[in-house]
């Protein structure tokens, strides 16, 4: 089962319950670096599924994200990502889109997928999980998980290909219409 919410041709965010394995106590079953928000929830790090691509739109990112509800009761939280380019620049976002009845020992995958972001080379994925503000008086805070990845410019990279074979090109045409220059007297062949 997959629940798909989103903004069509930006950006789509698809959430996946994990296997039955992942649905023990503490954090087993999570991606990379979980963090325990008060043993109510663990969050696990950000990773990012570059999709590369040769034109110039650039291909795809994929952002995903783990969280855990180890309380006794479900847990509805926000989530927003969003991707910067090499000098911080905002490329795409998706807005505060809600996780609704985390239930008590689910695990639940987010993936947030955004189509054709150009050929930026380096890129920064972000996102924000806001829990509740509190659970049982406990006072709850949001959480901002970073990640880094590189695309190739495969577009550029191809530019500079074929500008470098014109060149070599132009240089070899314009090698081979040179006059070999003349032998200075007495350098000749040599007689027999």
């Amino acid at each position: 089962m997959s629940l798909i919410v989103g903004i069509v041709g930006i950006a789509g965010l698809t959430a996946t319950p994990a296997s039955a394995e992942a649905a023990t106590d503490g954090p087993a079953g999570m991606s990379v670096d979980p963090t325990n928000i008060h043993d109510f929830l663990y969050v696990s790090g950000l990773t990012v599924f570059p999709d590369p691509q040769i034109g110039p739109a650039g291909g795809d990112l994929t952002l995903e994200f783990t969280m855990k509800n180890v309380s006794t009761a479900p847990i509805t939280s926000s989530v927003r990502f969003w991707l910067d380019n090499a000098i911080n620049l905002p490329v795409r976002t998706l807005d505060k889109v809600e996780v609704a009845n985390l239930a008590p020992g689910e695990t639940r995958t987010l993936r947030a997928t955004f189509e054709d972001v150009g050929q930026w080379t380096f890129f920064r994925g972000h996102v924000t999980m806001t829990p509740p503000v509190d659970i049982a008086g406990t006072a709850l805070w949001s959480l901002t998980r970073d990640s880094f990845t590189l695309i190739l410019p495969w577009f550029l990279t191809a530019m500079l290909v074929i500008l470098a074979a014109l060149v070599l090109a132009v240089r070899q045409l314009l090698r081979m219409q040179r006059p070999l220059p003349e032998l200075a007297p007495g350098h000749g062949p040599v007689p027999s």
